[in-house]
């Protein structure tokens, strides 16, 4: 079987570009992600009662501290954004302006080119 090139490239690099961007999506949020299917898994599992109560309330619990642990590395990752924005504005502020321009004054006429 021979492959024509086209201008996208060899067939199967969008598919592989697509999976590189979905695991890196995942490995960004895997706890996120971790916690998303341990909790559907243990939904399923509990709503056709193959797991004991227990083993449910379990996976309740350790979903809710993955979930709080998103939750503190979000806030902290957000302090830390608000404190670079904020000693960025009082850098830029310190600047001082380097030339006043007179934007009333009148406009300058060049001469006609001569020829």
């Amino acid at each position: 079987m021979t492959y024509v090139q086209t201008a996208a490239g060899w067939p199967g690099r969008e598919a592989a570009a697509l999976l590189k961007k979905l695991w890196q999506g995942t490995a960004e949020y895997a706890d996120a992600v971790i916690a998303l299917l341990l909790a559907v898994v243990l939904g399923v599992l509990g709503a056709f009662s193959v797991t004991s109560q227990n083993v449910t309330s379990a996976g309740i619990l350790t979903t809710l501290a993955v979930l709080a642990v998103v939750i503190l590395r979000d806030r902290v990752n957000k302090a830390s954004l608000d404190h670079e924005i904020r000693s960025s504005t009082s850098q830029s502020q310190k600047i001082p302006e380097t030339r006043n321009v007179d934007l009333s004054a009148e406009p300058v006429r060049l001469a006609a080119p001569t020829r």
